[in-house]
């Protein structure tokens, strides 16, 4: 089994919600698993409707996830 990449924003959402694996963050985000990989791997950013799906679980400031995933340039402009 392969072990997932690490991410700072998954990975506190993870420790904070006390959730076993990213099965469980995708349930509680109601996100798709391919989609946490994809984002986990770089390949895909971290997109504004998930930031957003993670202030609203873990009660976060924007602050916050800014600080764990930096909005992507991309996106931003």
């Amino acid at each position: 089994m392969k072990k997932q990449q690490p991410h700072p924003l998954f990975d506190e959402v993870l420790k904070e919600k006390r959730l076993k694996n990213d099965a469980a963050l995708c349930v509680a985000l109601r996100l798709q698993p391919s989609h946490v990989s994809r984002m986990r791997s770089g390949k895909l950013p971290i997109s504004d409707a998930v930031r957003v799906a993670v202030m609203r679980k873990c009660n976060w400031s924007l602050k916050r996830v800014d600080a764990l995933a930096p909005p992507d340039a991309e996106q931003a402009g």
